[in-house]
């Protein structure tokens, strides 16, 4: 039974002749039968690439979106075994057949891998190391939600599984996919060891901007309609007038990693991309409610931090962003603190230009949905706090001998994406019990301060 391999594509990605060449190469790898289909969607201007290969069928979808897209191709699909990338990832040839493989497994219905970024620059560097492609875990074996930048699934064992093309037609499709899938009783199997499809994005901080907004709107319209509490951010508006006005502490310090210029450049894109995914998550809230909640400017939020970036960077000497050296054991608690390297005061006066928060008081309906699931939100957190620190006990003695990998691989059984445990780690360990709880959140509900579960965790 050979394999369907989608690829949905406004023809205008630089690599998009080597995406297609090697996804064919591929799919060839599973068998004569298999096809590679090309959807174009909402083209300005771009091409079919000059890839001479049968297996190659180029589709068209009405320009609604990306959703609509992936749609039309599995409906045009002669396979049931269909894998999704994107038109800017090269994949590996064995990439196909390993995905296959495992979706020919007694029970696997979908299956997700790694996804790694290739390095030019900080930007690209920090989106690598930060996994911002990688689908986050329930386990070490599988996937608590599905990415389509490497995913695949079983169309026979899912004949309604598909993308939801009212809310989500350019963000967020890929986690509402998976939750149909979840709806069905199936689960998305996790293959760490396949080969990683490789990421070539431009070494600029537009691929960080307009991805984090699109985080934060697909959020919203999750936790709105679903109302999941991992899509649920916890006292959003509190947390975003913070950061707009330069007074958040709570950002990412990176204390893993040995150069302090790194851990700046890290620490200053993961502070905006926070700010963002705030600033996307409240403007959606809002329109849903018909509020304006924040005035986003896209455009002048790209070129300000281009800005921002740009000043930082002539600060820091070159530093190898393709192999970044980190360290885990002895002083991992005692980094150097990088608050004077981070421009917080610079990234909040580009937030207060081009993303204002609404100075109106939160309507009651708007106030009710930020407050409703904080008790639910805290109580994944301490239970999240927990594992990452019952995963350091076990690691601290032979901490300085993982690597990232290590890491990750007991991060993920833990239940813990990469940057998630690193960031929770900062804040158990060698803290005082008054910095233990997660800074941005409002603060620990009664309910849980009168049980005593706002400790810190030992």
């Amino acid at each position: 039974m050979p394999v369907s391999v989608v690829i949905a594509s406004t023809l205008d990605s630089p690599v998009l002749e080597s995406c297609v060449d090697a996804a064919v190469r591929s799919a060839a790898a599973v068998g004569p039968d298999a096809e590679v289909l090309l959807v174009a969607n909402r083209v300005r201007g771009g091409r079919p690439p000059r890839v001479d290969s049968p297996l190659l069928r180029v589709l068209h979808s009405s320009p609604d979106g990306t959703a609509t897209a992936r749609n039309t191709a599995i409906e045009a699909a002669r396979h049931d075994t269909v894998l999704f990338t994107d038109d800017d990832l090269i994949v590996a040839e064995n990439w196909a057949p390993e995905l296959y493989a495992a979706l020919r497994t007694p029970g696997c219905a979908a299956v997700g891998t790694p996804v790694r970024t290739a390095v030019a620059g900080p930007v690209t560097s920090f989106m690598n190391y930060d996994r911002l492609f990688d689908a986050p875990p329930t386990d070490a074996h599988r996937a608590r939600l599905l990415v389509t930048a490497s995913a695949g699934y079983r169309r026979d064992l899912a004949p309604q599984a598909r993308f939801n093309t009212e809310r989500h037609q350019f963000f967020g499709q890929d986690t509402e996919f998976a939750l149909t899938l979840a709806d069905q009783g199936l689960t998305v199997r996790w293959l760490p060891d396949a080969p990683a499809p490789v990421h070539h994005l431009e070494e600029d901080i537009a691929s960080v901007v307009t991805r984090a907004v699109k985080n934060g709107r697909g959020s919203a319209r999750l936790y709105l309609a679903r109302r999941l509490v991992h899509s649920y951010v916890p006292a959003p508006q509190r947390a975003y007038a913070g950061l707009a006005g330069g007074s958040f502490a709570g950002y990412r310090k990176y204390r893993e990693v040995d150069s302090t210029g790194v851990r700046a450049v890290y620490a200053t894109v993961n502070l905006l991309r926070t700010a963002l995914i705030l600033a996307g998550y409240l403007a959606d809230v809002g329109a849903a409610f018909g509020h304006d909640l924040v005035e986003l400017d896209q455009d002048g939020l790209v070129e300000g931090f281009r800005g921002v970036l740009a000043g930082l960077a002539a600060t820091v000497p070159d530093e190898p962003w393709a192999d970044v050296p980190v360290r885990l054991g002895p002083g991992y608690a005692d980094a150097p603190a990088i608050e004077p390297h981070v421009p917080a005061k610079a990234v909040a006066a580009v937030l207060t230009r081009f993303a204002r928060p609404s100075p109106k008081p939160l309507p009651p309906e708007v106030a009710d949905v930020f407050g409703r699931d904080d008790l639910a939100w805290y109580e994944r957190h301490l239970a999240d706090r927990a594992r990452i620190t019952a995963l350091w006990r076990q690691v601290e003695a032979i901490a300085s001998t993982l690597t990232v990998a290590d890491f990750e691989a007991r991060a993920r059984a833990a239940g813990l994406a990469l940057p998630a445990a690193f960031g929770l780690l900062e804040h158990v360990v060698g803290q005082p019990a008054a910095r233990a709880g997660w800074p941005g959140a409002a603060p620990a509900p009664a309910a849980h301060r009168r049980a005593g579960l706002a400790s810190p965790v030992r």
